[in-house]
């Protein structure tokens, strides 16, 4: 057996044995020593190992894919933010018939909540912290701070001045090739400590959490966001995936599952990103420069899973404050979910602050505060275990873009 498949079959049982050992440590009181055993491996040792890695990898991996394809950068980037934007109004689209036909939030107890206050931002807000992501102050200072979508940004503005200076810069396009290749060589070593690392965020997780929730009164809203992501991670992104490139999309999940499945632990696009890439160069042959370009954008702004959870939220507590939402209301919806997860990107509590957002809309569509901006609260205890469905929705949407638009245009 190849060892890829002998590491993707330990990471997978480590998700199953995360799962049992949480829930059997689960109580009122989890044991302190297990909750500090399982921080320090996790997320100090293994989850810090790989966002040491997310900035690097992201610059040079842009730099490199547009050097090895200035002539077709336009069509490419087009093609990624055109499915970007159409899969994620999709998912929308079908959180907001699951729960309108659920109705999770009919009957809620929400007297039994107390919420706390949160800060209100505004849409206009949201669009001005995109911008001033988008142009960098100080680019070092970004670096050192860990925010992609800037780096993005200066790679791609560097990546393109080296191709055009071509003849004058090989010696620095070469440099960067043979960065590329360390970094995922230093991936694959990181990797190692995958199945450990996995274990330890899941069994850390239901040990706080429980499994006790989905049969609470929060289950019915849960199964609600949860079905809409399989739906949407397990039948409408395969098909899309299918009739672009004619190829078997399960036979490329099970190719690219150790992202998945990371994704899954560690509940974050960005610190999954170098597995994605990892994943898709080397067990999916998408060529890199096609990888370095739409992985990492992805990871920053295309956020499938997060869109459908927020449309979904959003209604659920309309439901529960016993406001009834018409069709304008649920189009504003769509349309501020998605801007919203874009614009997410960068922000303290980001899903909880652009959900404010979407809640804010609605309020001003229907001319009262009639959804408070508190009961965001209702969902908090819940949310952390959500987040790892949705983000490993938000990684299955970039990877499927990758090899989609791998297939349109061929880049070696």
């Amino acid at each position: 057996m190849k060892q890829e498949s002998r590491q993707g079959i330990y990471i997978f049982l480590a998700l199953i044995s995360g799962i049992i050992v949480g829930a059997l440590l689960h109580s009122d009181s989890p044991p302190e020593l297990a909750i500090s055993t399982f921080t320090l491996l996790g997320e100090t040792i293994f989850l810090g190992l790989l966002k040491m890695l997310i900035i690097p990898l992201v610059a040079v991996s842009v730099i490199v894919g547009i050097t090895s394809s200035s002539s077709g950068l336009g069509r490419l980037g087009t093609l990624t933010f055109i499915y970007f934007g159409s899969t994620m109004l999709i998912a929308v689209v079908i959180g907001l018939l699951l729960v309108t036909l659920i109705n999770p939030g009919i009957g809620f107890p929400t007297s039994n909540y107390i919420a706390p206050e949160l800060a209100v931002t505004s849409a206009k807000g949201i669009f001005e912290n995109l911008i001033d992501q988008i142009i960098p102050g100080n680019i070092f200072s970004e670096l050192s701070s860990g925010n992609p979508l800037p780096v993005i940004v200066f790679s791609i503005f560097f990546g393109i001045l080296l191709s055009i200076h071509r003849k004058s810069s090989e010696n620095i396009i070469s440099l960067f090739r043979s960065l590329f290749h360390i970094l995922m060589e230093m991936v694959q070593v990181v990797l190692i400590l995958a199945p450990l690392g996995i274990f330890c965020l899941l069994a850390k997780t239901v040990t706080l959490v429980g499994l006790s929730i989905f049969t609470e009164s929060l289950g019915l809203y849960m199964l609600t966001v949860t079905l809409g992501l399989l739906i949407h991670g397990g039948l409408i992104l395969p098909a899309i995936a299918y009739i672009f490139t004619r190829e078997n999309p399960y036979r490329f999940a099970f190719q690219v599952k150790k992202a998945l499945i990371t994704a899954l632990g560690t509940s974050s696009s960005s610190a999954t990103l170098p597995v994605s890439i990892e994943c898709a160069t080397e067990e999916a042959k998408i060529s890199k420069t096609t990888a370095g370009l739409v992985l990492p954008v992805g990871s920053t702004v295309n956020m499938d899973g997060t869109a459908l959870y927020e449309a979904v939220a959003v209604v659920f507590l309309a439901q529960a404050f016993g406001v009834t939402l018409g069709g304008a209301e649920l189009f504003i919806i769509a349309i501020t979910a998605t801007l919203a997860a874009v614009g997410a990107a960068g922000i303290p509590s980001a899903g909880l602050v652009t959900m404010v957002v979407v809640i804010e809309a609605v309020n001003q569509s229907l001319g009262a505060v009639v959804i408070p901006v508190a009961a965001v609260g209702i969902i908090l205890g819940v949310d952390r275990f959500l987040d790892m469905f949705r983000t490993t929705v938000n990684v299955w949407g970039d990877l499927v873009g990758a090899k989609i638009i791998d297939k349109i245009m061929p880049i070696e």
